[in-house]
């Protein structure tokens, strides 16, 4: 069957030749109607050594039609410009044989001492808006603050320097605070009289300075105040003792001699002696909850790890982002593997989807919605006797190329 051959090609974009072409390469741009041939072997990597146009009426006179003509000619015949004829605008003042434009015509007539700007913009840092701007006759441009994220300040970048830009503070931009507030978990000093109208829980290792011997006030006694105050010297009279609930006391008071005795009380079947669930606090005799439960070799619905081997007898179905498995052989007994199985699939959500081989690089087979195509990023060696085929048909094998339209592309 036949074959079509279609050399590169622009048909719409920016006039002028491709940067490069192959030796011998031919390239035609629609745009400015010019055809480009490469001309020697000496560019980049092989490639031609010049571009040069070798036809077309974007490059070569037509004999009809209008055209625009760059550079130097000179014609020994007359030439008649029509009235729609354009030139360029000669520079204010030249006296020499170049054609004067109606716009040179109009400068030379207008004299001297009027201003060239016919337009003033103003552009601004992204906090600031602009309005009145371009002032083409008479105006005013004004300025004002843009709207800004809530709570953001105007900082230069953090740990650098940079041009400053709204954004949240973070902790470097706040200097110390220690010669004025007292850290909640640093400690530190404070002089002067301080009232607290809630409770204060001293520590075992907090300290006082300790009263005067003798002293009748709301001041803290210390150990050593105490101790100064002397020891009881009378009798003992009766001795009793309190213990928690958990515990029964016989033989209290002793008034003379005797023995206290405490044992375990009863309590309600399969309760536990424990602190209160979540909370400090004192402990007393209730049933175990979760938080009591310490870890467990089971593996928890919020996650874990299972080092032997786990065999499922039912379907499993994984919710999360990622699925990862390190093992080395991965066998499927389904012929079908179906990827992308979104809610609503398109070639959107199908956009970048496909396989992966990890290597010195990614080895992938993708598909790419801009170009409506899988696309590999490696080479297809197929095996001796095997070709290519479209639509059933053979168009490439090791030896032939059939039913074929070769195109060159676009530059």
């Amino acid at each position: 069957m036949a074959n079509t051959l279609r050399i590169k090609r622009r048909a719409s974009g920016a006039t002028g030749a491709p940067t490069s072409l192959a030796n011998a390469e031919l390239a035609f741009n629609e745009v400015d109607n010019v055809l480009y041939y490469g001309k020697g072997t000496g560019g980049a990597g092989g490639t031609a050594t010049t571009v040069e146009a070798i036809g077309g009426i974007g490059a070569f006179m037509d004999l009809a039609g209008t055209q625009t003509i760059t550079g130097a000619k000179t014609f020994s015949g007359t030439v008649a410009l029509g009235s729609s004829a354009t030139a360029t605008t000669p520079t204010t003042g030249d006296n020499t044989t170049k054609v004067a434009t109606t716009a040179f015509v109009q400068s030379a007539l207008s004299g001297s001492g009027l201003g060239t700007v016919t337009s003033v913009a103003l552009t601004a840092p992204s906090f600031i808006s602009v309005s009145g701007s371009p002032i083409t006759s008479a105006g005013t441009i004004a300025l004002s603050l843009a709207s800004q994220t809530a709570n953001q300040v105007f900082a230069a970048p953090n740990g650098s320097n940079g041009t400053p830009t709204f954004r949240s503070l973070v902790a470097a931009d706040i200097p110390s605070l220690t010669s004025t507030y007292l850290g909640l978990s640093t400690g530190g000093t404070v002089s002067g009289n301080t009232s607290f109208t809630g409770t204060v829980s001293l520590g075992s290792s907090a300290t006082a300075t300790t009263p005067p011997t003798i002293d009748s006030t709301t001041k803290v006694a210390t150990t050593a105040w105490v101790n100064a105050q002397g020891y009881l010297t009378s009798a003992v009279s009766s001795v009793g003792l309190s213990l928690p609930s958990i515990f029964t006391v016989t033989g209290s008071p002793v008034t003379t001699s005797g023995t206290l005795t405490g044992s375990l009380a009863s309590q309600t079947a399969n309760h536990v002696f424990a602190a209160p669930n979540g909370s400090s606090g004192t402990p007393a005799f209730r049933t175990l909850v979760a938080a009591d439960i310490p870890s467990l070799p089971y593996l928890s619905t919020s996650g874990g790890t299972v080092s032997g081997n786990l065999t499922l007898t039912g379907d499993l179905t994984v919710n999360g982002t990622t699925t990862t498995i390190n093992s080395t052989t991965l066998t499927v007994d389904d012929k079908n593997i179906v990827i992308g199985d979104v809610a609503t699939p398109t070639d959107v959500t199908a956009d970048g989807g496909g396989i992966t081989l990890k290597g010195a690089t990614d080895k992938t087979l993708t598909w790419v919605d801009s170009t409506d195509a899988w696309t590999s990023s490696e080479n297809f060696n197929l095996a001796s006797g095997k070709a290519y085929y479209i639509g059933g048909t053979m168009v490439l094998s090791g030896t032939n190329l059939d039913n074929v339209t070769v195109d060159g592309g676009s530059f």
